[in-house]
């Protein structure tokens, strides 16, 4: 019975170096998650970080273009608005966007009456209506003209389709 106890004392002590080696590598793989995750979530800030850094440098790229589009409008409604002949700014269905001051002036108008408006609505206004829809889109030949308190006045049309 002695020799029994030998060999159970072997087995049990073999078991504790067993438990002893899984229980340090336990430890380990517990350590190198908790540093996997540490590792992840830096990971995730700085990449974070980064997202956060390129949208506010792309909106404030895109706030300075708006900006520079706004400026570069003004400056050519301005431009436009020093001319002394009729211009006028047209959208895909023919209705008026903008006129400078010599269209309002031209068609008798005040302001922005005319915005809105399609293109044949506002020279239907005009007495040489008939004259300036047969050639506008055909020829840019001067069309003798008459604006608001009868100034005689050389129309030019030409258009683009």
């Amino acid at each position: 019975m002695f020799r029994f106890r030998e060999i159970a004392n072997a087995i049990a002590e073999e078991e504790v170096g067993l438990l002893q080696a899984r229980s340090a590598s336990a430890a380990r793989s517990l350590h190198n998650a908790r540093v996997l995750t540490i590792a992840a979530l830096i990971t995730q800030r700085v990449l974070l970080g980064g997202m956060i850094f390129l949208s506010e440098r792309q909106a404030a790229r895109r706030e300075r273009a708006e900006n520079d589009s706004r400026a570069a409008t003004l400056r050519s409604q301005h431009i436009v608005q020093t001319i002394r002949e009729p211009i006028v700014v047209l959208d895909h269905q023919l209705r008026l966007l903008m006129h400078n001051t010599a269209f309002s002036e031209f068609y008798g108008t005040v302001g922005d009456q005319q915005a809105g408006l399609h293109l044949g609505e506002s020279r239907r206004r005009h007495k040489h209506h008939r004259q300036f829809h047969r050639t506008a889109a055909v020829s840019p030949e001067p069309l003798p003209a008459r604006a608001a308190g009868d100034a005689a006045r050389r129309m030019s049309a030409s258009s683009r389709r």
